[in-house]
């Protein structure tokens, strides 16, 4: 029987766990990047961008063999976490809570698809997913602040600052840094226990 052309074309949701995979979302993440201005003059060799990924949890949207779309789940480190630059003092104090933190940053979010919100909620969603299963306690993200009551109110991250900071890596964007509790996250959240029910992901790594 063959498949109906309309659901070749619909995207697929997975973990990335191949260098070609790897190669195609670190190249997704500077094109689009660099055409939104969010580069600085000298922006991030794909190199470097490989580099973050090996200490990251990578998934894409896949259209047949092409990357569509992007996020990483960074777990916490000796080196770090990116959102470290503007919001260390915040971040500190969340690792000072107890000696195990089990703190993850939620980033490096790109697509050249049409309707982003189409791909990134259910990257999201599976990103959340891999932070409960792996023990993340705390999930955190820097996000626009023209973006701050979709995550505030619908999802239920809190706020690190109320004023927006500047990224000097991302050429002075200005982002606002969050925090999710995972655990509060769920008892609490309508919204994500019923993202987490999407039915087109795809978790091999469960």
């Amino acid at each position: 029987m063959m498949s109906d052309k309309s659901d070749l074309e619909k995207p697929i949701f997975t973990e990335i766990r191949n260098k070609a995979d790897l190669i195609a979302c670190a190249e997704l993440l500077i094109s689009e990047y660099t055409a939104e201005g969010l580069t600085p003059p000298c922006p991030p060799s794909l190199e470097e961008v490989l580099d973050q990924y090996g200490r990251s949890y990578v998934f894409a949207a896949k259209i047949g063999r092409k990357v569509i779309g992007t996020i990483a789940v960074m777990s916490d480190s000796d080196k770090g976490l990116s959102m470290d630059e503007v919001f260390g003092t915040e971040l500190n104090q969340i690792r000072s809570v107890t000696s195990d933190s089990r703190l993850a940053e939620m980033g490096a979010f790109a697509s050249n698809h049409k309707r982003d919100d189409a791909i990134y909620l259910p990257l999201m969603t599976l990103a959340y997913l891999k932070c409960i299963v792996v023990g993340v306690r705390d999930i955190c993200i820097s996000v626009h602040p023209r973006r701050r009551r979709f995550y505030q109110h619908r999802i239920g991250f809190k706020l690190l600052d109320e004023k927006p900071r500047s990224y000097s890596k991302m050429n002075g964007a200005l982002a606002l840094g969050m925090v999710l509790n995972v655990e509060e996250g769920l008892k609490n959240n309508d919204f994500i226990a019923r993202n987490l029910r999407y039915p087109i992901l795809t978790l091999e790594y469960m």
